[in-house]
């Protein structure tokens, strides 16, 4: 059995990407390369990656499925791992890439060391500041919606029953897997920070979700809805106390991103569908003390502002407004 699976699901990702992020991988150092195995995946795409381009990394073992469907990444992620063995598992992006030279060497001496269920590591994130291109370390914690840099024990998904959710095809599928992965379990799962950037998330124009766009939350918020309702349903049946603090952030979220100025859906219809969402949960609401809910308020707010300026979202609406609007 080989000790890490790296699957990487790939679309529009061509050669020339596929080959930094194999590359990538290929460079690095004081590693066992038959601890790994490589599982390249096309979503029934008809960018089909070169088998020049996998032969010229042999000492690598790469294979190369492709889906007979669309199916969508987080589908696409599940059939990889349904089809695959290995102790540990890593999700990378085809348009991403492994930090350095010594990312997977300290990863996996990390992981033989401690056998933990969860490792995460920090990311580096591209960003356009200023007309440059720069990159930022960034530290997504346990309950980050973000995939990248986190390796997995196969044997703690099987244990919980984690997989992406099939109604979830390319947005937000992350999201839901992130939180699984810290609420089925969250007392006794072992989750372990390397201080350390594996990880190299860049800005792709061609991508929705990684271009710099501000209206991505729009544009997905029906499955951001979905979203939610799944992710409150997980926790509620494995009784995970993460359920109330996140039913509140989502909803919250949620209304900050409807209230904004840029919102190109109908207001009044989205806050009667929120108030829905609010009805389903209500409990959880129930459950905190209002300081923190006021508290939980500011916060999401602040987050929206760290995806859009101010004057994108506009003035911010009283926490009594959401109160009469929302919760009431």
């Amino acid at each position: 059995m080989k000790f890490l699976e790296i699957i990487i699901p790939q679309y529009k990702e061509d050669d020339a990407l596929i080959d930094r992020l194999l590359s990538s991988i290929n460079k690095q150092k004081n590693v066992d390369f038959n601890d790994i195995e490589i599982t390249l995946i096309n979503d029934a795409s008809d960018v089909i990656i070169s088998q020049e381009l996998i032969n010229k990394y042999n000492n690598l073992d790469i294979k190369y499925l492709k889906n007979e469907v669309n199916m969508g990444v987080g589908p696409t992620r599940q059939r990889a791992v349904d089809q695959t063995e290995s102790k540990y598992i890593t999700f990378i992006d085809a348009d991403d890439e492994l930090y350095d030279e010594n990312s997977l060497a300290l990863v996996i001496s990390c992981l033989k060391d401690t056998n933990k269920d969860i490792l995460f590591t920090n990311v580096m994130v591209e960003k356009n500041v200023n007309g440059k291109n720069v990159l930022i370390n960034k530290f997504y914690g346990a309950s980050s919606a973000s995939l990248h840099g986190r390796f997995i024990k196969r044997e703690f998904l099987k244990k919980n029953n984690i997989k992406f959710k099939e109604e979830l095809r390319n947005n937000y599928e992350d999201s839901y897997y992130c939180m699984a992965l810290i609420g089925a379990d969250t007392l006794n799962t072992e989750i372990i920070h390397l201080n350390i950037a594996s990880y190299v998330w860049h800005l792709n124009m061609n991508s929705i979700t990684r271009n710099n766009e501000t209206d991505y939350f729009d544009k997905t918020i029906d499955e951001f809805f979905k979203c939610t309702r799944y992710v409150a349903d997980f926790l509620e049946e494995r009784k995970s106390f993460l359920k109330d603090l996140y039913v509140i952030d989502s909803i919250m979220f949620l209304y900050h991103i409807i209230k904004s100025r840029i919102f190109m859906h109908d207001k009044d219809e989205y806050i009667n569908k929120l108030h829905e969402l609010y009805n389903s949960y209500r409990q959880s609401f129930d459950n905190v003390k209002e300081e923190d809910k006021r508290n939980k308020y500011n916060e999401t707010y602040n987050r929206l502002v760290d995806y859009r300026s101010k004057d994108k979202i506009g003035t911010k609406t009283s926490y009594n407004m959401f109160l009469k609007e929302i919760m009431q």
